[in-house]
């Protein structure tokens, strides 16, 4: 199976499955939850300073990748260059977070890093793709979902524990 080893490097680039309490530890970012009402991730992936991801599977297939990355992608002008790749690019507000819905994926997503450049990231899954800038910290959610559940995905996924109560 040439193509399965190819799907599964593409898991790989994602880091190396950790647990909640390890990714916390070891990230160096603050990123949310997994969402409520969400079965819990099939796996928990961490690539240290750079993504945390959730991944759930259906058979060796994964079906929804929830990628947090410190950054910002929705910067207008970087929207403009990642125009090119999508089907359609909606920029809207999610709860007062900057969020961007791009429909036939996978795509590359353009960010401003936290250290002032700008970084490309990968999509994984064809798809539609929302982006959610929330606090400095982008939040991917890729799939076979429309633009209302992707919405209550990202919903469903409380803000980082110490801001918390």
């Amino acid at each position: 199976g040439q193509v399965r080893g190819q799907r599964e490097v593409g898991v790989e680039v994602l880091g190396r499955p950790a647990t909640l309490a390890a990714a916390r530890a070891q990230a160096g970012f603050s990123f949310a939850d997994p969402p409520r009402g969400e079965p819990a991730p099939d796996e928990v992936r961490l690539a240290p300073g750079l993504r945390v991801s959730y991944l759930w599977r259906e058979g060796a297939d994964a079906r929804m990748i929830v990628t947090q990355f410190p950054g910002r992608a929705g910067d207008p002008a970087l929207l403009k260059k990642l125009a090119g790749g999508a089907t359609r690019i909606d920029r809207f507000s999610i709860d007062g977070d900057t969020a961007v819905w791009l429909e036939g994926g996978p795509h590359v997503v353009l960010f401003v890093a936290p250290d002032g450049l700008i970084r490309e990231d990968h999509g994984w899954l064809a798809g539609n793709t929302l982006l959610v800038d929330r606090d400095g910290t982008t939040i991917r959610v890729e799939g076979a979902l429309d633009r209302a559940d992707a919405v209550d995905v990202v919903r469903a996924m409380p803000a980082s524990p110490s801001s918390e109560g």
